[in-house]
């Protein structure tokens, strides 16, 4: 298993790239700016990214703290 995290601060985000090393095979979750940073982090971790994964943004612990837009 592969696991690298991006952290991003406009949008404040969090992405992952995760995938298997014996299969070369990867896929990014909630992606943010520019598609280059994970094209290179597959590349060094020998995997190709296969599938895009967008979650949701509405965040239930956001909603509580009352920052979310409604």
């Amino acid at each position: 298993m592969i696991l690298r995290q991006f952290l991003h601060t406009d949008p404040v985000g969090i992405s992952y790239l995760f995938g298997c090393g014996g299969k070369a095979t990867g896929a990014v979750v909630d992606p943010a700016g520019p598609i280059e940073p994970y094209l290179r982090a597959a590349e060094t971790a020998g995997m190709r990214i296969h599938f895009v994964i967008d979650t949701p943004s509405a965040c239930p612990i956001t909603r509580l703290c009352g920052t979310c837009p409604r």
